[in-house]
C-alpha cells in the first residue's frame, strides 16, 4: 500500500470489499446504480489481473476513490 505524502491517502489493490462502496461512489456521479456492470468489472480484474488495473484510495473515513482501467479488447 502507498500512501500519498502529507494527504493521509493511501493506495491499494480494489477487493471485493470494496464492492458496496464502489457502487456508492459510482451512484453520486451516475445518478443510477451500476452494481451489475461493477461487479462484472471486479470480477474480470480479479480474473485477469494482467489485463486490468483497479486502484482503491482510502482515507481514515474509508473508500475515498477508485480507479479501474481495463485492456481494450
Amino acid at each position: 500500500m502507498a500512501t500519498a505524502a502529507g494527504t493521509g491517502i493511501a493506495v491499494r489493490a480494489l477487493t471485493r470489499e470494496d464492492l458496496d462502496a464502489v457502487v456508492a461512489i459510482d451512484a453520486a456521479f451516475e445518478g443510477r446504480s451500476r452494481r451489475t456492470y461493477m461487479e462484472r468489472r471486479l470480477a474480470a480484474a480479479l480474473r485477469e489481473p494482467k489485463l486490468h488495473v483497479q486502484l482503491a484510495a482510502t482515507d481514515g473515513k474509508g473508500l475515498a476513490g477508485y480507479i479501474q482501467i481495463g485492456r481494450a479488447h
